[in-house]
């Protein structure tokens, strides 16, 4: 475990490899006694609001929970002069709501203008052992256990999508949703995708054994504003799919409203897993020459993320949505850095929710670990670093409506 010290000099070699440096100054870490103190935390003025102080907060706080280090701070809106060009935007109520998300409690009752507050440790002991882990680590460990086997569990219900190139040879597209909605069965995709049939027929992937499955069914999509896709920000689209084609699938599974997320549940402490078929990971899934193909699945576990900025440009302020962090790295079991694959193609995949890995439940041995479908992936915003998709209910009910009118 490190010290304070060791923490504090840690936390700046961090933030000296991270990409908010260039949107606000490096936040005030100290050592204080056995305790870390956070002194200030700022963004400059034109990167506000868009969720960068919490990516700053959550590097600390990782960092403090992975070497079971208390925080404590003083929640106050500071004076100009100390954080230049980061106007303050926040009231001290606002702050401590802030800092209370984020874990941190109150340890003095509300004062005139500043309240202190302290965040220990999110540590799990087990009761088998005397071994304490911070919840980090065991978090880590349980997500690389839990997202794989959520990703098998809902593999046959997320198949890929292939266009025709030069209107002969099976070329990948995107992926698709397999929905069971009252009693009919659906393919769902990003409505982007299903704009392709104006250039070429789709097929829909089955399992091994199978032959690609052209989609006859009229694919009814949602209405771009004024005609451009690119402003539909709900961008999604189904197909009603034959029994004689559902079958030619092979066994695959439809899923119904039991296998899906009602997201009545907050989502700052939840886990999320986007999964589909990327096309960076399948430009050769195809072989042609033998008349075959093999499916990579391409996979992405991390966390909701707030984004105001991006937030106002979707519908109803983005409550309809879910926006996931994605950045260009990612890390191995083993701690190695290496490039996240391109997300292009995952559009008609999966979001999957995983679950509350603050929560004590999760980690019992006798855990019965079930995710739920909570999302479709639809587009993917590079200057947020966010995967953005539409929530399973709103697609669900959008589709159950335009089924009873048609």
């Amino acid at each position: 475990m490190l010290s304070p010290a060791a923490i504090v000099e840690e936390f700046g070699e961090q933030w000296n490899r991270s990409d908010l440096r260039r949107v606000m100054p490096e936040p005030g870490v100290v050592p204080n006694g056995p305790l870390v103190e956070l002194t200030s935390i700022g963004v400059h003025k034109k990167h506000q609001d868009q969720g960068y102080a919490n990516q700053a907060l959550r590097m600390l706080t990782a960092l403090c929970d992975a070497n079971a280090m208390t925080i404590k701070l003083v929640a106050r809106p500071l004076e100009s002069n100390l954080l230049p060009g980061c106007p303050a935007t926040l009231s001290t109520e606002q702050l401590v709501a802030w800092y209370q998300k984020h874990g941190f409690v109150e340890t003095s009752g509300a004062g005139d203008d500043t309240r202190e507050m302290i965040r220990a440790p999110r540590m799990l002991s087990r009761a088998s052992t005397v071994i304490v882990e911070s919840l980090q680590e065991a978090a880590q460990a349980r997500i690389q256990e839990c997202a794989p086997r959520a990703v098998a569990e809902f593999k046959t219900s997320v198949r890929p999508i292939y266009g025709l190139l030069d209107g002969r040879r099976l070329t990948h597209s995107g992926s698709c949703l397999l929905l069971e909605i009252d009693g009919k069965r659906v393919v769902s995709t990003a409505a982007h995708i299903a704009d392709d049939l104006a250039l070429t027929p789709l097929f829909v992937g089955g399992l091994v054994g199978t032959h690609p499955v052209q989609l006859a069914g009229r694919f009814r999509a949602t209405t771009p504003p004024g005609g451009d896709r690119r402003l539909d920000h709900l961008d999604c689209a189904y197909c009603e799919i034959s029994a004689n084609d559902t079958a030619a699938l092979g066994p695959v599974e439809f899923l119904s409203e039991s296998r899906m997320s009602h997201n009545r549940v907050p989502s700052e402490r939840r886990v999320y897993t986007a999964f589909g078929y990327a096309v960076s990971r399948n430009k050769k899934s195809i072989d042609h020459r033998t008349r075959s193909i093999t499916n990579r699945l391409s996979m992405y576990t991390g966390h909701v993320v707030e984004v105001p900025a991006l937030a106002a440009k979707l519908p109803r302020s983005g409550e309809g949505h879910l926006l996931v962090n994605f950045e260009r790295h990612a890390h191995t079991a083993n701690g190695e850095r290496v490039n996240a694959f391109g997300p292009r193609g995952l559009s008609g995949g999966a979001l999957l929710d995983l679950g509350d890995f603050t929560s004590p439940a999760i980690y019992a041995p006798d855990s019965q670990h079930t995710a739920t479908l909570s999302g479709m992936l639809i587009e993917h915003w590079d200057e947020h670093h966010v995967m953005v998709a539409v929530k399973i209910g709103a697609i669900v009910e959008g589709i159950r409506q335009d089924l009873t009118r048609h």
